[in-house]
């Protein structure tokens, strides 16, 4: 499946099977998170992996369910806390899902974690922040399907704001 195709129909993997993702495909991952562009060309973060038994502790901090679990395995994005820094994250972030999926593996970003918990579990440095938590197994379903947006005319304008494209 190409790129567009992937971008149409690829979606937020919440549920995951119970297989393991190889090493491999885990640094394959990351590799294309190292890749990514940054900001003044800053690479100014770490990519933290988190897996196995370690899962379990990751759930313990997290806000949003204890579902993070049941994930392969996780990257913690950490930055310097710099203006573009949610920009360069992004960026890595995407380029670690596109890379995961033509594994066949899906991901999921989490947004409740608790930082200070998750700084002390870990042994992260407290003068890093934590731009984005990403967990990544293979969907227990297809992981594809039809995407719920809002049409282009609600959400682009052209030269001027609330003009149609």
């Amino acid at each position: 499946m190409g790129l567009t195709e992937t971008v149409k129909h690829r979606l937020e993997v919440r549920e995951y099977a119970d297989k393991p993702v190889s090493d491999d495909i885990e640094r394959a991952v990351i590799e294309a998170a190292r890749l990514a562009p940054s900001s003044r060309n800053r690479q100014d973060w770490h990519f933290h992996l988190i897996d196995g038994d370690a899962l379990d502790d990751l759930a313990t901090v997290s806000t949003s369910g204890k579902w993070v679990a049941d994930a392969a395995f996780v990257v913690v994005v950490l930055t310097d806390d710099y203006p573009s820094s949610g920009v360069d994250v992004g960026r890595a972030v995407s380029h670690m899902q596109f890379a995961a999926w033509d594994h066949g593996v899906g991901s999921c970003i989490y947004t409740g974690i608790q930082e200070k918990a998750l700084k002390s579990r870990f042994g992260i440095p407290l003068e890093l922040v934590s731009g984005a938590v990403v967990g990544f197994g293979y969907p227990k379903g297809s992981g594809m399907g039809t995407k719920r947006r809002r049409s282009i005319a609600e959400v682009v304008s052209k030269n001027r704001f609330g003009e149609s494209l």
